[in-house]
């Protein structure tokens, strides 16, 4: 009896133990199946062969959980811990990024400025308005042009680094193109994207010919782009810490960007579309702190007007703020669509009504403005963003909708141009291509990644290569240059009768004779070559011959009336030509 109840006790005991083990296999299991695993899915042996630890471990405990669970976490406790990185790492990281690229892009100017054609048209105009501010002061420069901020920048640039009008423009657009592409690289790194790398930014946007094949033109639009990419930085900062300090910068630097182009004003309403749908109180505070220096600046202005402008005189010709001011109105663009429709309808025929014509019209200024911008951006870049968004590479936040929001009020400037002058130069898309290429730039770094990765190497040395020549077609210029217009101009100083009347058909040969010459029309010109003058003095002719222009070489070759006293020319043909009427040859 003593044998069978011990053997009862034990099978009772056995049972109890087995229940236990099933009971905590069951709840294992069930624990499985809420928060799986991703372990239980490793291979139980290395590539070589031999077994990895935990399936040795696996196999020592059985069924015993608790010592597996033991085992697992000694095997997760022998491998490596990723490190993050600290602020101060991540900051360092970043500041040797935005040097690079800044010190780089300067590279690139200094390249193009001693490889540099000569002056463009606008270029002429802006060293007008800083001769004219080192003159004569503020009025005199506002006579020559009516925005003239950037001019007066170079006229105190030329009197403090005493170099040459010219130069001092170059070397601040140099300045200002660094500012620009290292802002941007910081607003790439601030609209945080997931997966996406700062300096990857750095070097698609030193690539972008729309950016390098402006590094010799002396144009105010990239002192405009750096102060609007630093108002950009500004907001995004003040969107995420809310400070006042940042709200303040902002204002200052796109009141900064509208000095040099007037259209930047339109980002003024940034705020406004941003904060719209938040909360009241919040919306209404945040809106007062991002706007309160405009509003300060509206208010000014019109004291000043009342105070002034009944004199009539207010200090400043104001014809570009009211043109822009213009722009905006949709009763004057659509005036100015039917008044060039109606011109259009008479000269196509095949146009059957009124309407048909302000279709055609405003379509194609529509399509004009889409294939300049998509080409400044980059085609391939926005086709690979397209992708990239339908499948879902990346998710949006808060700076991303910032951003789109700069684009949708950059676009509309566009369109407001367009509708208005009818014309549109490429120069104009910079800032909404550059603005969209924050977006692009992040899925063609993740595009670039997944290449990479997916072990794709002959796509992405493709990929590397147009990046290459792209930058190269940018940097290297093949065009036939008209360098002979400055140094033919030049020696005509020395070379020509300086008690003659001097005529020349060039602006820029005008600019590098020290406006010495008299710039006369296409007309007057031939008719001098004929011999019809209205008066009997000598006279030296300054001509710029270009190749295709078969009437002005044939009106001067062989002609009796022209003395021939020096003639250059490139390596395409065009020729500039130094030529005298002596008296009494009409």
């Amino acid at each position: 009896m003593r044998g069978i109840g011990r053997r009862a006790r034990n099978d009772g005991a056995g049972s109890r133990v087995q229940a236990r083990r099933r009971y905590g296999a069951a709840r294992n299991k069930t624990r499985a199946g809420r928060e799986p695993d991703q372990r239980a899915e490793e291979p139980t042996t290395f590539t070589d062969g031999f077994p990895r630890p935990r399936a040795v471990f696996a196999r020592i405990c059985g069924g015993h959980v608790s010592l597996c669970a033991l085992a697992n976490r000694l095997h997760d406790m022998t491998q490596p811990i990723p490190v993050p990185d600290t602020p101060v790492q991540s900051r360092t990281r970043s500041s040797v990024v935005y040097v690079a690229v800044f010190a780089a892009s300067l590279l690139l100017s200094l390249f193009a400025y001693l490889q540099r054609d000569i002056i463009n048209s606008d270029g002429i105009l802006y060293v007008k308005v800083a001769r004219a501010f080192v003159d004569g002061g503020f009025a005199d420069a506002f006579a020559v042009f009516n925005w003239p901020f950037f001019g007066m920048l170079i006229g105190f640039t030329h009197q403090l680094t005493l170099l040459s009008y010219e130069s001092s423009a170059y070397l601040l657009n140099a300045l200002f193109i660094a500012i620009a592409v290292t802002a941007f690289v910081a607003c790439y790194e601030r609209t945080g994207r997931e997966g996406t790398r700062p300096w990857l930014a750095g070097a698609l946007i030193l690539s972008l010919p729309i950016i390098n094949d402006y590094r010799d033109f002396i144009v105010r639009d990239f002192g405009y782009l750096a102060f609007l990419f630093l108002a950009l930085w500004f907001f995004l900062r003040f969107s995420q810490q809310h400070r006042m300090r940042d709200a303040l910068l902002w204002q200052l630097a796109l009141g900064l960007a509208a000095a040099f182009r007037i259209e930047a004003l339109v980002f003024a309403l940034v705020p406004t579309l941003y904060y719209v749908g938040s909360h009241p109180p919040e919306m209404s505070r945040r809106l007062l702190h991002s706007n309160a220096v405009f509003l300060g600046a509206v208010v000014l202005g019109v004291v000043v007007y009342l105070l002034r402008g009944a004199t009539g005189d207010v200090g400043a010709n104001l014809f570009t703020l009211q043109q822009w001011l213009s722009y905006a109105s949709p009763a004057k663009i659509w005036s100015g669509i039917d008044r060039e429709a109606a011109t259009l309808h008479q000269q196509l025929q095949y146009l059957s009504s009124h309407r048909d014509a302000v279709l055609v019209l405003s379509s194609g200024l529509l399509a004009l403005t889409t294939f300049k911008l998509l080409s400044n951006a980059v085609i391939p870049f926005c086709l690979t963003a397209m992708y990239g968004s339908h499948k879902r590479w990346l998710t949006g936040n808060r700076g991303t909708r910032i951003t789109w929001i700069f684009v949708g009020l950059a676009v509309a400037a566009i369109l407001a141009l367009v509708a208005s002058r009818f014309f549109l130069s490429s120069r104009y898309t910079i800032a909404a291509a550059l603005l969209l290429s924050l977006i692009t730039f992040a899925y063609v770094d993740v595009g670039l990644k997944r290449l990479a990765d997916g072990g794709r190497k002959r796509l992405l040395l493709i990929a590397w290569a147009v990046i290459a020549i792209m930058f190269l077609d940018g940097v290297i210029s093949t065009g036939a240059s008209k360098r002979v217009i400055r140094t033919g101009s030049e020696q005509a100083l020395t070379i020509a009768d300086p008690q003659a009347t001097w005529l020349c058909n060039e602006p820029r040969i005008r600019f590098y004779t020290d406006e010495r010459c008299e710039l006369v029309g296409r007309t007057r010109l031939l008719n001098l070559l004929g011999g019809k003058r209205a008066d009997d003095t000598p006279a030296v002719l300054l001509i710029w011959v270009p190749r295709k222009d078969g009437e002005l070489q044939e009106a001067i070759e062989g002609n009796p009336l022209v003395e021939v006293i020096e003639s250059s020319a490139n390596r395409r043909g065009d020729k500039l030509g130094v030529y005298r009427l002596p008296a009494g040859s009409n």
